[in-house]
């Protein structure tokens, strides 16, 4: 049964509404979490990372009728997890100088007008005065073929886990919508 994004905005907010909730979450292991229910008496529902992604063995997901709170909460508990072990880590530089690209190394560097690129706008063209070679100012991946914030989105996914074909996937959903 095909769920609205009335329904599916619903579900993903009865699942922050757990995350946020103190003790409603028990990490059992690396892929394995309990989450409590939310009704009286009712047993804790145990979520598995595996394959498919997220699981529960809630009425709703063991029946096949979509992904209930219990994984919208992993989702968003892991999320959350992620984000405060990566702002620990995280380090914040200056913008080193610019540096020709070439063999010269050099710092000897003059701006020399900006071109159009199809993904990033306006970038900035330099001019080596030691070599005499021209060059863009772009840091970071070389000959990238997506922006930053897909990449980084990829490497996100990655990082929780998720194989190369279901990021493709992931990314082909967002593209339809």
């Amino acid at each position: 049964m095909a769920k609205t994004a009335k329904q599916r905005a619903a579900i993903r907010e009865a699942g922050n509404n757990i995350a946020q909730t103190p003790e409603q979450i028990l990490e059992k292991g690396p892929r394995k979490w309990r989450v409590r229910s939310q009704t009286v008496g009712s047993v804790p529902y145990t979520v598995i990372l595996c394959i498919k992604g997220l699981v529960c063995d809630c009425p709703q997901c063991r029946f096949g009728k979509g992904i209930c709170k219990h994984v919208a909460a992993i989702d968003v508990w892991l999320a959350r997890k992620w984000i405060l072990i990566h702002k620990k880590t995280i380090k914040i530089i200056d913008k080193p100088p610019v540096r020709c690209h070439y063999g010269c190394k050099n710092s000897r560097i003059v701006r020399d007008g900006t071109r159009k690129a199809e993904r990033k706008g306006r970038v900035q063209k330099y001019l080596c005065r030691n070599c005499n070679r021209r060059f863009s100012g772009v840091l970071g991946l070389k000959r990238r073929h997506a922006s930053s914030e897909v990449i980084a989105d990829a490497l996100s996914l990655a990082s929780k886990g998720m194989s190369l074909s279901k990021i493709t996937e992931e990314f082909a959903r967002r593209s339809r919508l």
